[in-house]
């Protein structure tokens, strides 16, 4: 019987830890280029025909100016995009 119980909690506990990192594990740094504008909603990186709102630092300059970023993207309940900056370069043309 007790080994039943501890077999039981071993598998609870597990399967409370895949259900609360799965999100976690799921994303992946992904690479954009594209240009840095200004909006009334603040900095927007506009990207493949996508626009994604600027998460992170990165410097006044480079609005305007076409940059690489490296980052996650994010998608909130109402369908905006985000991007979270973890790295960034000015695209030299």
């Amino acid at each position: 019987m007790r080994k039943s119980k501890t077999i039981l909690s071993c598998l609870l506990i597990l399967g409370l830890i895949l259900v609360l990192a799965g999100p976690l594990m799921a994303t992946e740094s992904v690479t954009l280029t594209g240009y840095l504008q200004d909006s009334d909603d603040g900095l927007v990186l506009k990207a493949g025909g996508e626009t994604y709102l600027v998460e992170g630092n990165v410097p006044d300059w480079l609005v305007g100016q076409q940059i690489r970023v490296i980052g996650l993207v994010e998608t909130d309940d109402q369908g905006y995009k985000y991007f979270i900056i973890d790295d960034f370069e000015e695209v030299q043309n």
